[in-house]
């Protein structure tokens, strides 16, 4: 089977949100910040409490609820756009190239325009289909990434991989519902 298709900048950023957020590391972070910063607001309001600052007191628990119910939404933005400005940094150059991949009985192929990559296809470590995307974690730390968009017929392509996970016993996970 064969595939040609281009990468933009959203399908680098998904596919690292994916990865990042499969990992769990994510989560952890977020939950340190959201509790680092409802501990500093306790600590304020006691204090403020404590000196005989009532006005100050209930001025900075409203703010700490609104904080509270708007974090989760600003943190991840906020996290979203540091990946994207990592990405123009180390990534860019990868952007709208044309890739083509071969999936031979063996191999996977992997052509652009200034680069040719041979793997076995032992070494993909795992096959995960999300909403937009294929994602072929390698064992070695690297990912393809194969967007749906441009693949005329989907079902071929899904059952390719299905086929190749159940030869050489690759775990194949599809979460079509997953969002950041």
């Amino acid at each position: 089977m064969t595939l040609t298709y281009s990468l933009s900048e959203d399908d680098f950023l998904n596919s690292q949100i994916f990865i990042i957020k499969s990992k769990g590391t994510f989560q952890k972070f977020r939950q340190i910040s959201m509790i680092t910063i409802t501990v500093l607001y306790i600590i304020t309001v006691s204090f403020s409490f404590y000196f005989k600052k009532d006005f100050f007191g209930y001025t900075m628990i409203i703010i700490g609820l609104i904080t509270l119910i708007a974090f989760p939404t600003y943190y991840k933005q906020s996290y979203k756009e540091r990946l994207r400005t990592q990405l123009r940094d180390y990534v860019s150059n990868k952007f709208d190239i044309e890739f083509t991949i071969v999936l031979t009985e063996d191999y996977l192929r992997s052509f652009s325009e200034d680069c040719e990559t041979k793997i076995k296809l032992q070494q993909i470590g795992e096959i995960v289909e999300v909403g937009e995307y294929f994602y072929l974690k390698l064992k070695i730390g690297d990912t393809f990434i194969i967007p749906k968009n441009p693949v005329e017929n989907i079902q071929d392509l899904q059952s390719e991989l299905k086929q190749i996970a159940q030869r050489f016993e690759i775990g194949y996970t599809t979460d079509l519902n997953w969002k950041w």
